[in-house]
């Protein structure tokens, strides 16, 4: 299921689902396995559809990872036997022994959604709807959550709705694509026969590219495998290097520097950064990219100055002024409304209005900021911060459970932000967006910072976390990250 932010793909989702219908004023009629949702039990609601919510966080309520699974059986009173057996299963099913004694506060963002699959799916549901379920997740966890979720639709012929707007790794399985715009309707197809009309913004990588080399194909090519043969079954390849332009000579001076720096959340637990140096420089985008869990957003607090270091050197000015932009968007709102929050850190009602239009969110400036939807909540939290002025932005995920347009706009953003001269510091899993707006890229990993170079040969030399349209180039045209790198390159060789 796609659409753009606020189409209400997580309304329609949660209509599925009795517990969670949201309150108001609905017509027509809602059938799940062939019964109104009215006329359904709580067991039968509970035991027969399942959801995976787009926040993990939120949806885990235990301290443990077996006390998580053997929860929702617990509370329908099923035998301690009957747990036991079915936790086992399915810790085995989807490889949670190694953690299945572990705290549920020190899991990564990709352990946690997958102990959120496997507790929903200890009620063995017939339907599985999944909110974006993967907006939050580095590349390599989010494949292997949807590798999870594709075995489960095929093994055990769980019916699967996914709403997403990463659609890289699901489409080409899908039965169906439906398209939402507006709270309507709009599209419902098989995934190689979408009509023109299915918007690109909407599709996964291979499908853009091809379209835009080949815009009258009859079927879109949907897997990197496709449109990778495509490429070489249909173009002489003579210029296979993507030429890496020359960027605009940076500010030397370092805004920040940090040198062997150590941290710890506590005395008695393992260092989450270990001997990590870094220089900043005056105005640039610098972007970060690793594993969930690798240490990234720990990094951005130490920056911050919210947590602290017990070994190494850090050194800002205290002129300089650090906002930041955090994962969960909520905490940072504190009003009823939209616009009230926003004028509680700015009174310029002309400057709120300017980059309320230019982010998209003029239209919710009367809605409580909780009842927006995630990219809608990203949008409005990544205004509270721009009217703030700060000198340094960081910004922890910016484009997560964003629609393509969005991030678009987001991206837009950023870079006007560099044209004022403001530095900005980029947490993200969205190796598109780094691609396209970094002056510098940085990998975390083991605790620390292992790699940093400009965006196109940083991602042309990695292969599985980079950018798909790297993954489609790899061996055809290198130095090719972007889409429009691709299509460029397509464009400057031979058809056969």
């Amino acid at each position: 299921m796609c659409g753009r932010s606020g189409s209400g793909k997580t309304t329609l989702l949660k209509l599925l689902k009795k517990q969670l219908a949201p309150y108001g004023e609905r017509t027509g009629d809602i059938f799940v396995l062939g019964k109104k949702i009215e006329e359904q039990s709580e067991q039968e609601s509970v035991t027969a559809v399942g959801f995976v919510m787009q926040n993990s966080n939120t949806s885990i309520v235990t301290e443990t990872v077996w006390r998580e699974l053997a929860f929702g059986l617990e509370s329908l009173g099923k035998s301690s036997d009957e747990i036991r057996r079915k936790t086992a299963e399915i810790s085995v099913y989807f490889g949670l022994e190694p953690i299945y004694n572990k705290k549920t506060e020190y899991l990564s963002g990709g352990e946690r959604q997958i102990v959120n699959l496997a507790s929903v799916m200890l009620h063995e549901p017939e339907i599985l709807l999944l909110d974006e379920p993967t907006s939050r997740l580095d590349t390599i966890s989010a494949k292997k959550l949807i590798s999870h979720i594709i075995r489960l639709n095929r093994e055990l012929g769980t019916t699967v709705i996914i709403s997403e707007h990463y659609t890289d790794d699901i489409f080409s399985y899908a039965n169906r694509v439906i398209l939402l715009e507006k709270g309507k309707l709009i599209e419902n197809s098989h995934p190689k026969h979408i009509s023109q009309n299915f918007s690109e913004i909407f599709l996964p990588t291979s499908a853009r590219i091809h379209r835009a080399i080949s815009p009258n194909a009859n079927e879109i090519l949907v897997t990197s495998a496709e449109i990778r043969r495509y490429i070489l079954d249909n173009y002489t390849i003579t210029k296979n290097i993507m030429p890496i332009s020359s960027q605009p000579e940076q500010n030397n001076e370092n805004i920040l520097k940090i040198r062997n720096i150590y941290f710890r959340y506590s005395k008695n637990e393992s260092d989450i950064l270990t001997n990590l140096s870094l220089d900043v420089k005056k105005g640039e985008i610098f972007s970060i990219i690793g594993s969930n869990g690798s240490g990234k957003s720990t990094l951005l607090k130490i920056i911050l100055g919210t947590e602290k270091i017990y070994s190494g050197f850090y050194k800002r000015s205290k002129k300089i002024k650090i906002s930041m932009l955090p994962q969960d968007p909520r905490e940072i709102f504190f009003k009823s409304t939209v616009e009230e929050d926003l004028l509680s850190v700015c009174d310029n009602k002309e400057r709120i209005s300017d980059i309320c239009e230019f982010l998209g969110i003029s239209e919710l400036m009367s809605r409580h900021p909780y009842d927006l939807s995630g990219g809608e909540q990203q949008k409005t939290a990544l205004a509270k911060i721009l009217l703030t002025s700060p000198d340094i932005i960081l910004l922890d995920e910016p484009t997560k459970a964003m629609d393509f347009e969005s991030r678009q706009s987001v991206i837009s953003i950023i870079r006007n932000l560099k044209k004022s001269g403001v530095t900005q510091i980029i947490v993200t899993h969205d190796t598109r967006t780094a691609s396209e707006c970094s002056d510098r890229c940085a990998f975390l990993f083991n605790k620390n910072i292992v790699s940093i170079d400009e965006p196109k040969r940083f991602f042309s030399q990695l292969t599985y976390f980079t950018t798909p349209e790297a993954q489609i180039a790899r061996g055809i045209f290198q130095n090719a990250v972007t889409m429009s790198d691709v299509v460029e390159m397509c464009r400057k060789n031979n058809i056969k």
